[in-house]
This record gives C-alpha cells, sequence and structure tokens, in this order.
C-alpha cells in the first residue's frame, strides 16, 4: 500500500529528528488534492484533539472520504 501511495498520490517517506512522516511530490498529477486531503485531515484531527470536533463529526468525515 505505501508504495502504491507513492506511485498513484506522490507520498513518500521522510524522517525529521527521528520522527517518521511524509511530504508529497509536486510534480504527481495528484500532489494538490493530495495535500488539501492531508490539510483537511489535519484540521479535522486537531479539531478532535481540542474538542472543536466530535467523535461524530470526526466519523462522518472521514467515513465521507472514503466515498468516491
Amino acid at each position: 500500500m505505501l508504495f502504491r501511495m507513492e506511485e498513484e498520490i506522490g507520498l513518500y517517506p521522510v524522517e525529521n529528528d527521528g520522527a517518521m512522516g511524509h511530504a508529497i511530490d509536486s510534480e504527481k498529477a495528484l500532489a494538490p488534492a493530495t495535500h488539501q486531503s492531508l490539510v483537511a485531515w489535519k484540521r479535522m484531527r486537531d479539531g478532535l484533539s481540542d474538542g472543536s470536533v466530535s467523535s461524530e463529526e470526526y466519523e462522518v468525515c472521514k467515513a465521507s472520504s472514503f466515498r468516491g
């Protein structure tokens, strides 16, 4: 799955001070959509953490991401 994500949407692994993360290859066609999706995901995760998003709202958002 990880290699497929690299190929299809341009995600690749990066390490920063021992923590693993990811970056987006801007040359991939889906890079802008991938970036927007990650920003939206982070916003929802942050909201879940600070209480501005309920777990139900988070689940609805997560479920809607898999519709296609």
